[in-house]
């Protein structure tokens, strides 16, 4: 069931297809359900959004550079009307309305379209807003009329424009009813036009939007709750507002993002975001509302954007085959998934996109569709059906008038139900099941059987399916397969059952015929042997008619006989494939592996050995498939093994033939010979004597062999060290007793060995030592540290010492001394001698050094600034490696040029500790004085202003003693060197912009020290303020003036008149009461809050002028009833007397206004005649002047 409400009115109701009444409902939906499902644009391209996933295709007619509009059926979906503007077209034929061609309208206007339907109308009922830039007008359309659809009233003026722009939105609370939104020209206000039952409003409301020029070009889009509005300007940017559904009012319209240009917009479905292109053929930013800031999601040539019903925003490319897509509009940022060619339009190169998407329809007008309640009867059976919708009348589209109606013919039934001023409507929709029928192709056992079934039932009313195949298989799909195992005859059964719990039956005879069943026996065979097939066919149900034998099968038939004998000409595995046919086609095949095996190869390895090294026989043999099993080994001395790789020594020396003969896990066999050598075994020998361990060992060779030479004589000498020579020579490392191992190798590798010990004594390990370090005139000792190791039995030990210094004997004693007297170096050599005569000496340089000189140089500073020291400290030879400094305030230093920042000033003794590198030492000292540095510190006053800001900077620096000069800086820029200045900073800009202050103060000594404050001042922006008088002249004939508000940057105004009036509007209008000089103000103030004000003197000069008539006739007839004086003297002084032509005093006023009708002060008429009138007034001028007359009273 759906409902829906509408107003009832006395124009009839129609009922074609599925139209029905329509209305507006309050704002709220996300978008107006199917009235917006058919897009059609550009040239040809049709979008169909009704299955919830676009549709493209190339259908339609229209043609539009940029407009276009669309109207749906909103509970089918089904196309109703589209026009781009200049023609409507039937959006089912897509041919044009009778008298749909001529509406007035601007290829160039995006939104010079708009389809809305009319309020108490019926469906087919809608009007057409069009625009041609420069006005706005409307027609209106019955597609019930004619065969086609009629245009029945077109190009009704609404209102001149002078923009492109023109959107919708439903009214807050009236229904049915909706606002049409026009931006007016110059697009400094927006025109909001009530549209519902009584029509479309002639006087809009409108709201001003505070923008001030900008292109015609752009669109109005509104957030789908219809709470906030936007404003797209060519050359200007975009805009929102907040809108008020029941006033049409928008609130203050304020710009977003930084754009300076726009074209089109769509807001997202949550109105989260704002989407708009920078102009025609620009790129798409999105606004976040959350966080008010923008983001560019990319892209070029991008035009008009629109909020598809699919929840997805569509943008236009000019001349392009696709669309640009953004598929989560909810979504902040890059994640909103924009696709530049996110939709791509098929068809012909013709059908493309221009500049234009559908005009968005986002308006619910209540019109919800929701599917018909459904009926299904089994065959033969009727219902009634009571609607569940409360009301007053009832019509339903068969013409019944009652909330019931009786159901027995499939079909769709309409009813419209009128309560109150309003309607709502419901639907039902009656089907029949209906009958089904089965169907089978006949096959042979084992083929696939395909049941269908056959009616023209709706699937969806059918909830299951139950199949019995006959074999005890069963199945619930809608057109199952089934395979029979056997050939039999088959009843195969089908009950289904509707959603009405109807339940429908129906079988049919399966016939499966058997298959023949192939069948066949073989043995394998070694290769090159032929293998035997031998038929073992059973018949199935009918003879036999061919029989095939595919040997490899390959799909090739090698036989037709009933058994084979077939050689392959290879081993290997081979799939053999028999194949039956009887008379009725059932066709059977079997498939059997034959293997025929291959021969192994046999082969084998033995190397010639020595007598007593045992033989190793390794097989090599090969097969290609399947496994060596066995091997039987025959030696050539009488002996034999089974294994694989066996191994064998010889007791002879001699010729061995060898055989190996092997089978494989087939049973097949091969076998191969080969012959080998036992060789005799050499004979090792040699001789050597005993040396110290620096004295070279020599060793003597004199082996011999039978079989062959001796080819190689390797030696070890015990300590890892090798020989490969007959006769070696070796040096030892170390002394002690060492095993000499030596091997002779003859010509075949066979080998022996002899093992014999040598003693190596040890030497001394001479080594000195002596005092390092020593400085001119110091003693320098030395002492011996040689040492000898214990190897020998008996003991080893030193047993003298020869000392010689610069070549000359010295002393023979272990640890002599010598005294110093200069700084010099020694060449010193110490030989010692062991108990076995073994020595060794070892030579050094000893070195006596100077003493280094301390001294320095200073550089000394002020007051918490880096004074800079430097040694200067001499050594005659080597260097300083080492500065010790103490600066006299409890710091120090051990670099050689240190810096040192001193706290405080005053009188600091300096004293300097070298060490060379040699270790000698010196010292110096010195006093330097360390003068006072200022401590700069200031305030400024006010941190933040307008421009021009005038600053008062305030000095706070000081110092304990001496005076002080200062320089102030702004941006890095010397200003000024007073002590407490003031300074004038200015900002020129559109933002506010902040200067860095810094002082820097010097002292009388030179002591320099300086402050910083960064952004320390804040100069905001101010406005320019500026106006015109509209009027070229000025007088009190027109003493309403206009001024032309031409200021920059302002968002509030206050305009000072001279008169002791104001106003706040931006372009006033003033009413001066007197002439004069008057000095006009105009105070401006932007968003920071800053003024600036300008004026001018404007100079309205005075008007005195009287007219008094010569005549009047006081007959009532309302033509000349009345005497009196006309005039304008600004409301000075003024008197007039009146005397009857005796000199009687009838009239004395000084109402200037006052008119006199001829009748007496007692109230009789006064008589026909001439009267005398005296006039006394001061003018503009302030001159007192008199005028007298006469005037003629006639009846």
């Amino acid at each position: 069931m759906f409902m829906y409400s509408s107003p009832i009115h006395n124009s009839r109701i129609k009922l074609v297809t599925s139209t029905l009444v329509l209305c507006l409902t309050l704002a709220g939906t996300l978008s107006a359900q199917n009235y917006y499902d058919h897009w059609a644009f550009g040239t040809n391209v049709h979008i169909d959004f009704t299955s919830g996933t676009p549709s493209i295709s190339c259908n339609t007619s229209i043609n539009s550079l940029e407009a276009a509009a669309v109207w749906s059926n909103p509970v089918t979906g089904d196309f109703i009307a589209y026009t781009s503007g200049n023609v409507v077209y039937n959006g089912q034929n897509h041919n044009v309305l009778s008298n749909g061609t001529g509406l007035t309208a601007n290829a160039s206007s995006i939104e010079s379209a708009l389809i809305l339907p009319k309020p108490g109308g019926t469906m087919d009922e809608f009007y057409i807003f069009h625009n041609n830039i420069t006005n706005t007008y409307w027609s209106e359309a019955d597609m019930g009329t004619g065969t086609n659809g009629t245009v029945i009233s077109k190009n009704n003026f609404l209102q001149a424009t002078g923009s492109e722009r023109c959107g919708t939105a439903p009214h807050g609370s009236d229904c049915p009813a909706y606002w049409l939104m026009i931006s007016k020209s110059g697009n400094d206000s927006v025109a909001a036009y009530l549209i519902d039952t009584n029509g479309i409003a002639s006087t809009p409301v409108v709201s001003s939007t505070g923008i001030s020029g900008g292109n015609a070009r752009g669109n109005i889009v509104f957030s789908e709750d219809f709470t906030k509005i936007g404003m797209s300007v060519e050359s200007k940017g975009m805009y929102v507002a907040n809108f008020d559904a029941l006033t049409g009012l928008t609130s203050t319209w304020v710009k977003i993002g930084n754009t300076t240009n726009g074209f089109g917009s769509a807001f997202s479905p949550d109105g989260t975001k704002l989407y708009y292109t920078s102009g025609f053929g620009g790129s798409v930013y999105q606004y976040n509302f959350s966080n008010t800031t923008q983001t560019y999601i990319g892209g070029s040539g991008l035009s008009y954007l629109a909020l598809a019903p699919d929840g997805k925003i569509y943008i236009s490319k000019y001349g392009q085959k696709n669309l640009g897509v953004i598929a989560s509009p909810n979504s902040a940022g890059t994640a909103c998934a924009f696709a530049i060619s996110g939709l791509t339009i098929p068809g012909p190169s013709t059908c493309v996109c221009r500049w234009g998407l559908p005009n968005p329809f986002h308006v619910d007008i209540g019109y919800h569709p929701v599917t018909p309640d459904t009926i299904t009867l089994c065959p033969g059976e009727d219902t009634t059906f009571t609607t569940q919708v409360n009301g007053d009348t009832f019509l339903w589209n068969t013409g019944a008038n009652t909330a019931s109606i009786y159901l027995n013919t499939a079909g769709l039934y309409y009813c419209t139900i009128g309560n109150g001023d309003c309607s709502s409507s419901d639907s039902v929709y009656l089907q029949f099941v209906d009958e089904v029928e089965i169907s089978a192709n006949t096959v042979c056992e084992s083929d696939t059987t395909f049941f269908t079934h056959n009616t023209s039932m709706p699937a969806a009313n059918i909830i299951s399916y139950a199949w019995d195949f006959g074999d005890g298989n069963t199945s619930t799909l809608a057109t199952p397969p089934h395979v029979y195992s056997t050939g039999d005859t088959f009843t195969v059964s089908l009950e289904i059952e509707t959603q009405t719990g109807c339940i429908i039956d129906t079988a049919i005879e399966v016939v499966v015929h058997p298959n023949p069943i192939p069948e066949f026996s073989f043995s394998n065979v070694c290769d090159g042997q032929a293998v035997e097939l031998l038929d073992q066919l059973i018949v199935g149900s009918a003879p036999i008619v061919a029989r095939a034998w595919d040997i490899e099968n390959d799909g090739t038939t090698d036989y037709a006989t009933d058994s084979v004998s077939h050689e392959y000409t290879s081993f290997g595995m081979y799939s053999v494939e028999y194949r039956a046919e009887d008379a009725l086609g059932c066709i059977d095949s079997l498939v059997k592996q034959v293997f025929i095996h291959p021969n192994p190869e046999a082969d084998l390895f033995v190397d010639n050995e020595c007598l007593n090294i045992e033989h190793a026989f390794s097989d090599s043999s090969e097969i290609d498939q399947g496994t060596i099993a066995q091997w039987n080994w025959t030696f050539g001395d009488g002996s034999t093994s089974t294994a694989q790789h066996p191994t064998h020594t010889y007791a002879l020396a001699g010729s061995k033939t060898v055989s190996l003969v092997i089978t494989s896990d087939s049973g097949c066999v091969d076998s191969k010979s080969v012959a080998t050598q036992v060789y005799h075994l050499p004979v090792a020998n040699f001789s050597t004597d005993s040396v110290c361990e620096n004295i070279t060992a020599y060793f003597n060779e004199f082996s011999a062999t039978q079989s062959g030479i001796v080819s190689q004589y390797l030696w070890s000498f015990g300590d890892g060290a090798t020989a490969v020579v007959a006769d070696p020579n070796h040096d030892y490392a170390g002394p002690g007793l060492f095993p000499v191992t030596h091997t002779v190798v003859s010509n075949f590798g066979c080998r022996d060995s002899i093992q014999k010990n040598i003693r190596i004594y040890p030497k001394p390990q001479t080594a000195f030592g002596w005092l390092n370090n020593v400085c001119q005139g110091d003693p320098l000792p030395f002492y011996d540290q040689s040492i000898i190791d214990q190897t020998t039995p008996g003991g080893d030990q030193i047993v003298s010492w020869k000392w010689v210094l610069n070549g000359k004997d010295f002393r023979t004693d272990p640890d002599p001394i010598f005294q110093t007297t200069s700084y010099q170096s020694f060449d010193v050599k110490l030989t010692t001698y062991s108990n076995y005569g073994c020595s060794t000496f070892v030579e050094n340089t000893a070195h006596i050094f100077p003493k280094p000189k301390a001294s320095f140089i200073q550089d000394p500073s002020c007051q918490d600034y880096p004074s800079v020291f430097e040694s200067t400290s001499t050594v005659p030879t080597g260097l300083v490696s080492e500065w010790t400094w103490d600066f006299g305030d409890g710091a120090n230093s051990t670099t050689e040029k240190p810096e040192h920042v001193y706290e405080y000033p005053g009188e600091y003794t300096i004293t300097l500790d070298i060490v060379s590198n040699k270790g000698c030492v010196d010292s110096a000292f010195r006093s330097i004085i360390i003068p006072e540095t200022p401590k700069v510190k200031f305030t400024v006053e006010p941190v933040i202003g307008c421009s021009p800001l005038r600053v008062t900077m305030r000095n706070q620096s000081f110092m304990h003693d001496g005076s002080m000069s200062y320089e102030w800086y702004v941006n890095a820029k010397l200003r000024t060197r007073e002590t407490n200045p003031f300074i004038w900073l200015t900002n020129d800009t559109l933002e506010p912009v902040t200067y860095d202050v810094r002082l820097v103060a010097t002292s009388g000594l030179g002591c320099v020290a300086g402050s910083k404050q960064s952004d320390a001042v804040t100069v905001l922006p101010v406005p320019k303020a500026k106006f015109q008088f509209l009027q070229t002249d000025y007088s009190m004939f027109d003493p309403s003036i206009n001024f032309n508000n031409t200021s920059e940057h302002s968002v509030r105004w206050k305009w000072t008149f001279g008169d002791g009036t104001t106003s706040t509007d931006f372009a006033p209008q003033h009413y001066y009461e007197r002439h004069g000089k008057y000095d006009v103000d105009l105070s401006v103030w932007n968003a920071y809050e800053c003024v600036d004000t300008t004026h001018q003197l404007l100079v309205l000069d005075p008007v005195t002028m009287l007219y008094v008539s010569a005549a009047f006739t006081p007959n009532g007839d309302g033509d000349n009833d009345f005497w009196g004086v006309k005039g304008f003297n600004e409301g000075n002084r003024y008197n007039i007397k009146v005397w009857d032509r005796w000199g009687h005093l009838i009239i004395e006023t000084d109402d200037m206004e006052y008119l006199w009708d001829g009748k007496l002060a007692d109230g009789r008429l006064a008589p026909v005649g001439v009267y005398a009138y005296y006039i006394v007034y001061r003018t503009s001028d302030d001159d007192l002047k008199e005028l007298t007359g006469q005037f003629s009273l006639v009846r």
